[in-house]
């Protein structure tokens, strides 16, 4: 699935609900992680974590979201910044270099386990 293509695969009525939630910006925060990872914060029913990993050829290579929502692959948090970065809105911006995930992976690289390293990275991506 592809940045440009996700709404012709996506149930409509999960399209229609996040794109009301993109519109209605329940999207509190959005931030590039590193190149083509990108994590939000959305305030629904509860706050929810969302993160999305693109490749170069905007192609979704995962995504997750704390949401209980289990009767897809996509809910409508994740559809709602799916929006947003096909809009461009943060989409094409560099990581700040003082953002909370970049302070804790400078911390975390000083760390001598790879596998530690590893670990507490990809947690951090998906959970603020």
């Amino acid at each position: 699935m592809n940045i440009n293509n996700f709404e012709k695969l996506i149930e409509p009525k999960i399209i229609a609900r996040g794109f009301d939630y993109y519109g209605q910006e329940h999207i509190r925060s959005f931030e590039q992680m590193e190149e083509g990872e990108f994590s939000a914060l959305i305030i629904g029913t509860d706050t929810y974590s969302i993160f999305i990993k693109l490749d170069t050829d905007k192609e979704i290579l995962d995504h997750s979201c704390t949401c209980p929502y289990d009767w897809g692959e996509y809910c409508k948090h994740k559809v709602a910044v799916l929006y947003r970065m096909k809009d461009g809105k943060g989409h094409l911006q560099e990581p700040e270099p003082d953002n909370n995930f970049s302070i804790l992976k400078d911390e975390i690289e000083n760390c001598d386990n790879k596998k530690f390293k590893d670990l507490i990275l990809y947690m951090a991506k998906r959970d603020r």
